[in-house]
């Protein structure tokens, strides 16, 4: 989609010619303005786009199709769109820990700072009009990186609303944890195939945080299985009597600390809830540690097999099958209540991944 990719090469531009800081307040402005001109255009864009095919231009909102202010836009979308990209502004802030003076607390009020004077027509001529320069919207860097946070909420609601409703937008805080978790399943997995005894102690191993909430990243190593969790693990060590090993510094190594997701960076991936989990031995929160569950009934029933086959003496293959079944069943019901009562647990105590 074309607001997908165009906000896609404004950030690989910016990564590559990032704004420096400067003693110079106007040298910063000169660095900033192409990102931040072509950033009101791109909000603009979006938001005519996303009213398009919403509410559409009827005749109250005829005149939208001409105005370049942003908080206009956002004022005539649908109720829920406003209030998802509200609250999406507020998780980002959260997330970053951006708040504070000079920082707006609500996407309308963002949206106000930025129409100041003309808005992004003060902007485009701010560098050559003295009177536009005077009245130009005070940027911070953090606001050139909330614009384009608002940018993709925008980007993805249009995607939701257009072209697969399957595909339901996520905060920030939401796709920063989706992409730790891809950095610890390729950690787990290097783990497990460095060490076979890796996943065989019951632990707690704490992985990033604690977050502006005060949450947790962790694992929950428990009868083989691991599962990925993110809450408070005071609160799930004490109800499981498991020791706490803290292996951020291990974990930060191992990303590099090259990743926006473990730490302030603002180079969001656009995800969905749409949810792949990968299976390399017991990683994946909930799912995996059913597929595991899953995996060892398997080799449960086929051992109890193998023992009726060598001492079948004269039963037949229907009294065999019976059997084979019936202790399935008991295998099943054991180990699905044992499991059952972890994820409760976890669900209760810390909140799932």
């Amino acid at each position: 989609m074309w607001l997908d990719f165009a906000l896609d090469m404004e950030r690989k531009k910016h990564a590559a010619v990032p704004i420096r800081s400067s003693p110079i307040g106007d040298w910063e402005a000169i660095q900033a303005w192409g990102y931040i001109t072509t950033a009101y255009v791109l909000a603009e864009q979006g938001l005519k786009a996303l009213l398009h095919h919403t509410v559409s231009f009827d005749e109250a909102r005829r005149g939208l199709r001409e105005t370049h202010r942003l908080r206009c836009l956002f004022d005539a979308l649908d109720r829920k769109d406003r209030a998802t990209l509200n609250d999406f502004y507020e998780d980002y802030l959260r997330a970053q820990r951006a708040g504070g003076p000079g920082i707006q607390e609500n996407v309308a009020s963002f949206l106000d700072h930025l129409d100041t004077g003309r808005g992004s027509v003060t902007w485009r001529y701010s560098i050559q009009e003295s009177a536009e320069a005077d009245a130009v919207p005070h940027f911070r860097h953090l606001h050139l990186r909330l614009l384009w946070e608002c940018i993709r909420c925008v980007k993805d609601l249009l995607y939701y609303r257009t072209i697969d409703e399957q595909c339901v937008p996520q905060p920030h805080s939401e796709i920063q944890r989706g992409r730790r978790r891809q950095v610890y399943e390729e950690w787990c997995f290097r783990k497990r195939h460095s060490d076979g005894d890796w996943h065989a102690q019951d632990r707690i191993e704490l992985l990033w945080g604690p977050d502006a909430g005060e949450h947790v990243d962790f694992l929950v190593i428990q009868d083989g299985l691991v599962a990925f969790w993110f809450g408070d693990p005071e609160k799930v060590r004490s109800q499981l009597e498991l020791r706490i090993i803290d292996s951020r510094a291990d974990i930060r190594e191992f990303s590099a600390t090259s990743d926006a997701a473990f730490g302030d960076g603002a180079n969001e991936m656009s995800l969905t809830s749409r949810e792949s989990t990968v299976d390399f031995g017991g990683v994946g929160g909930t799912s995996v540690i059913q597929a595991k569950f899953d995996q060892e009934n398997q080799l449960a029933l086929v051992r109890y097999r193998n023992q009726l086959l060598a001492n079948r003496d004269s039963r037949g293959e229907a009294e065999l099958q019976a059997a084979t079944d019936e202790y399935g069943r008991s295998v099943r019901r054991a180990r699905k209540d044992r499991i059952k009562a972890v994820v409760e647990l976890l669900m209760d105590d810390s909140g799932r991944d």
